[in-house]
């Protein structure tokens, strides 16, 4: 599935066809929002998370709220860092840290855990 998505924040350099499992994370800064990929980040017309995320789960696709500022593709977490409660992406090399996201406590962090628990499960098998 694509979205299209602006490649700066005014849409000046046009619009482009973004595969949704590319996507790491969106996020919010309350005026805009960012969509992260491994290396680019691209701008979104919705203007909350919130429905970006009613319409990514009527779509069944991956993306879990972390906290008010972020919504995560958990398929595309690598790590968990329960002290200070981040997830990790993977970086530019294979199981080296990327781009972070922060979540939420209690609110939305054991969720996260045990969906990030049983992907990697499935991963194993």
């Amino acid at each position: 599935m694509k979205l299209v998505v602006a490649r700066d924040e005014d849409g000046k350099s046009g619009l482009v066809e973004l595969d949704v499992m590319e996507i790491l994370k969106f996020t919010t800064d309350k005026t805009r929002i960012l969509i992260h990929t491994k290396n680019d980040v691209y701008y979104f017309p919705f203007d909350s998370l919130e429905k970006i995320q009613n319409v990514l789960q009527a779509l069944n696709l991956p993306f879990v709220r972390a906290d008010r500022g972020n919504l995560v593709n958990i398929d595309k977490v690598i790590e968990i860092d329960e002290k200070y409660a981040k997830v990790y992406f993977e970086g530019d090399k294979p199981g080296e840290r990327g781009k972070e996201a922060t979540v939420s406590r209690p609110t939305n962090y054991r969720r996260i855990l045990d969906l990030f628990r049983e992907r990697q499960g499935r991963k194993n098998e």
